[in-house]
C-alpha cells in the first residue's frame, strides 16, 4: 500500500514537470518554424534592459537577557534562557536571477528564516521556516476528600516546554509563451519536548480502586502535508489537476504504560493507555472554470480523498463536488449560486483488543461501526450598488446533513444513542457597507441562523448574531476605528442519558473593539486601544457523584468570561538618529462557573475550580540609535507580570514576573 501510493506520487510529479517541459517545447518550436516561414513581424521591438540594481545586505547580532521569578506564564510562548542572537538579510538581484534571504535568531528554540528564489518569470521557489517555543504549566493535583480518588503525582516541580516548526516550501514552475504552469506546496510541522500527561488509572472504571495520576511525556510528532499539480488557462476554461498527502507520525512517548486493577472484562496488570495514533491520507482535486471577464462565470471542484488510522485500522473516504455559477447582469448587481455535495464513509474492525506486558490479549467484539454522512449545501448570494458610495448584499443558505448508524431506541447497542440521524440549517444574512458621510465608513450585518435537530448539545436551535464597525478620519493626523459584534443562541430540548427533564441553553457573546492613531507632531505619534470580550451560558446540568448511585440537575447554571484589554504606544523621533517606542498592554480577565444542588456531589464546591480572576501587564521599550553611519545600536526591554488575584488553590494560575533585555548592533551594506 505505502510503495503504491509512493510510485503514484512519484509518477504524478513527473507527469506535471514533463508535461509542462512539452509545452515549453511545443512554444519554441512554434517560434522557431515562424521565423523559418517568414512570417515574424518585420518591426522588432525594442528589448528591455533591467536596471542595475546593487546587492543589499544587513548583520547583526548581540545578546538577549533573561530573568523569571515564579510561573513562566508570564512570558508563556519565550524560551526563556540567555542567548547569543544574530541575524540578517541578503537581497540580490541580477537578471535573469533574484535572491532573497532573510533569518532571526533569537535562540536555539525560537527563530525565524525566509529563503526566496525566483529565474525570470518562468520559476519561483520560496521557503519559510517559523519555530517557537511554549512553556507549559505543571498542573498539581489536589487530594479534595478522602473518600474521593487519590492522586498520585509523578512529576512534582518538573518543568514542561514544547517548540513548534513550521517548515512552507513552495515551488513553480511556468511554461514560457503559455499559460500553464506546475507546482509543488509542501509543509511540514514538528513538535518537540515534553508535556504533562493526567490519566485515570487502577481500576479506570469504577470507585473506589481509579486513581487520578500525573506524569512526564516525551513527544516527537511530525506532519507532513505536500500538495503538487498542474494548472493551465486554456482559452475559455481554466483547469486545476492536483494531488495531496498528509502524514502524521508520531516518536516519542507514543503510548504510556501503568497498572490498573481488574475490570471492564479483563485481568489485573500492567497496560498501555493514552496513545496516540498515526494516520495518512491523499487526496485527488481537479478544478475548472470559465473565463473572469464575461457576466456570465461557472466553476465545479471535485475531490476525493481516502485516510486510514495505522493503530486501530480504521479508514475514512471522502467525496466532494461543488459547483457555483456567478451572474453580474449589470455593472453594479451580481448574484452568485453554489451547490456542494459531501459524503463521508467511515469504517472500523468489528472488534478491539489490548494486550498488557505479561502478553495477555482481552478481545472486545460488537465495536459500534462509525458513523457515516451525506451533505448537501446550497446557498445565493447578491449583491447591489445602488449609489457609488453604498453597497449592499444578502444571503441564503440551506445545508442537511444524514448520518448513519444511529438510534434513538437506548437498548439498540449496535448503534449510536443520542444522534440524530438528519440535521437542517437555514441561514439568512444581510449587509451593508457605506461611504455616505465623508471621511467616514460604516459597516453592518446581521445573521440568523435556525437549526432542525441539532447535531450536539453544544450547537444551538437558533442563533442571532450582528455586527457594526465604524472607520473615520477627522483629518490627516488622526484616524479612529470601533466595531462591536453580539451574538445570541438559544438551544431547546438538550439531549441527557437518563435525564429527560433539562431543556435549555442559552449563550451570549459581547465583543467590543476601539483603537486610534494620533500624529501628535511630525516625531510623535500615539496609538491607544481598548477591547472587551464577554461570554455567557447559561444551561441545564445534569451531575452524578463518584459511584454513579446520585443524579441531580441544576436549572439555569450561569458560566460567564470576562476580559478587558488596555493597550497604547507612543513613538517618538526626537532626531533623525534616535527612534524611541514605548508600549503597553493591561488585561483583566474573570470567569465563575455557579452551581446549586450539584454542590451536593463534592466535598470542594465544583464552581471552585473555575473561580478565576488574573490580570497580566506587558510593557516594552525600544530604543534604535544610528550609529557608524550605516550602522544601528539597539536596545529593546520587555517586562511582563502574570498576577492571579484570587490565589485559588484549585487552579492552574500561579503569579511570576519577569523581564527580557536585548541588546543589538546591526549593520547595513548597499
Amino acid at each position: 500500500m505505502k510503495t503504491m501510493k509512493i510510485l503514484k506520487y512519484t509518477i504524478l510529479i513527473l507527469c506535471c514537470f514533463i508535461l509542462t517541459g512539452n509545452i515549453t517545447f511545443a512554444a519554441d518550436t512554434e517560434e522557431i518554424d515562424l521565423a523559418m516561414l517568414g512570417l515574424e513581424s518585420e518591426e522588432t521591438p525594442e528589448e528591455y534592459k533591467f536596471p542595475v540594481i546593487e546587492p543589499e545586505a544587513m548583520l547583526y547580532l548581540g545578546y538577549r537577557f533573561v530573568d523569571v521569578d515564579g510561573s513562566e506564564k508570564s512570558f508563556e510562548y519565550e524560551y526563556l534562557e540567555d542567548y547569543p542572537v544574530f541575524g540578517g538579510e541578503w537581497r540580490n538581484f541580477k537578471y535573469p536571477h533574484f535572491l532573497h534571504f532573510d533569518l532571526d535568531f533569537k535562540n536555539e528554540k525560537d527563530y525565524t528564516a525566509d529563503f526566496r528564489y525566483s529565474y525570470k518569470s518562468m520559476a519561483r521557489f520560496r521557503w519559510f521556516n517559523n519555530t517557537s517555543y511554549h512553556n507549559l504549566e505543571n498542573i498539581q493535583l489536589i487530594d479534595t476528600d478522602a473518600g474521593s480518588p487519590g492522586i498520585v503525582i509523578n512529576d512534582p516541580g518538573r518543568k514542561y516546554g514544547v517548540k513548534t516548526s513550521f517548515n512552507h516550501i513552495d515551488l513553480v514552475y511556468h511554461a514560457p509563451n503559455f499559460p500553464m504552469h506546475s507546482y509543488i506546496k509542501a509543509f511540514f510541522r514538528s513538535r518537540e519536548g515534553d508535556q504533562q500527561q493526567r490519566s485515570i488509572y487502577g481500576s479506570g472504571y469504577h470507585f473506589p480502586n481509579l486513581q487520578r495520576l500525573t506524569q512526564s511525556r516525551e513527544i516527537d510528532w511530525k506532519t507532513q502535508d505536500i500538495t503538487f499539480g498542474v494548472n493551465a488557462n486554456l482559452g475559455t476554461l481554466e483547469a486545476d489537476l492536483s494531488h495531496r498527502e498528509v502524514r502524521f507520525d508520531v516518536g516519542g512517548q507514543s503510548v504510556l504504560y501503568d497498572t490498573f486493577t481488574a475490570g471492564g472484562g479483563r485481568p489485573p496488570g500492567t497496560y498501555p493507555h493514552n496513545l496516540i495514533s498515526e494516520f495518512e491520507s491523499s487526496s485527488d482535486t481537479i478544478k475548472l472554470h470559465t473565463s473572469f471577464t464575461g457576466r456570465l462565470v461557472a466553476s465545479a471542484t471535485y475531490t476525493q480523498k481516502d485516510g486510514d488510522n495505522r493503530y486501530s485500522g480504521a479508514s475514512t473516504d471522502i467525496s466532494h463536488g461543488s459547483g457555483s455559477l456567478s451572474w453580474f447582469p449589470k455593472n453594479n448587481l451580481a448574484f452568485f449560486l453554489k451547490y456542494a455535495h459531501r459524503e463521508i464513509d467511515r469504517t472500523n474492525p468489528a472488534t478491539a483488543s489490548i494486550t498488557n506486558t505479561a502478553g495477555i490479549t482481552t478481545i472486545y467484539t460488537g465495536v459500534r461501526p462509525s458513523i457515516s454522512s451525506k451533505t448537501d449545501t446550497v446557498s445565493l448570494k447578491g449583491r447591489y450598488k445602488p449609489i457609488p458610495k453604498l453597497t449592499v448584499k444578502a444571503a441564503y443558505t440551506f445545508n442537511q446533513k444524514e448520518r448513519t448508524n444511529t438510534t434513538t431506541d437506548p437498548t439498540d447497542n449496535t448503534k449510536w444513542h443520542m444522534v440524530v440521524p438528519k440535521t437542517k440549517k437555514n441561514s439568512i444574512s444581510v449587509s451593508a457597507d457605506s461611504r455616505l458621510i465623508k471621511d467616514v465608513e460604516m459597516r453592518g450585518e446581521y445573521t440568523y441562523l435556525d437549526v432542525s435537530n441539532p447535531s450536539y448539545n453544544t450547537e444551538p436551535s437558533h442563533s442571532n448574531k450582528g455586527t457594526a464597525s465604524l472607520s473615520w478620519t477627522p483629518s490627516a493626523r488622526a484616524s479612529l476605528f470601533a466595531s462591536y459584534t453580539i451574538s445570541k443562541d438559544k438551544r431547546t430540548d438538550l439531549n441527557y442519558v437518563d435525564a429527560p427533564e433539562p431543556d435549555k441553553r442559552e449563550v451570549r457573546t459581547d465583543n467590543f473593539l476601539a483603537s486610534g492613531t494620533f500624529l501628535v507632531t511630525d516625531m510623535v505619534s500615539f496609538t491607544p486601544g481598548y477591547s472587551y470580550l464577554r461570554y455567557k451560558i447559561t444551561q441545564d446540568i445534569v451531575g452524578h457523584n463518584s459511584n454513579g448511585t446520585i443524579t441531580l440537575t441544576d436549572f439555569g447554571v450561569p458560566m460567564e468570561e470576562k476580559a478587558h484589554v488596555y493597550s497604547a504606544s507612543l513613538n517618538i523621533m526626537p532626531k533623525d538618529t534616535v527612534n524611541l517606542l514605548a508600549e503597553v498592554h493591561y488585561t483583566k480577565s474573570t470567569s465563575s462557573f455557579l452551581t446549586n444542588s450539584l454542590n451536593t456531589l463534592s466535598a470542594v464546591p465544583i464552581e471552585t475550580f473555575s473561580r478565576q480572576e488574573i490580570k497580566d501587564t506587558a510593557y516594552r521599550l525600544v530604543a534604535d540609535y544610528s550609529c557608524m553611519k550605516t550602522g544601528s545600536c539597539i536596545v529593546e526591554f520587555e517586562y511582563h507580570d502574570f498576577d492571579d488575584v484570587l490565589d485559588n488553590i484549585y487552579d492552574e494560575n500561579l503569579d511570576g514576573d519577569g523581564f527580557i533585555i536585548l541588546l543589538k548592533l546591526m549593520k547595513r551594506w548597499e
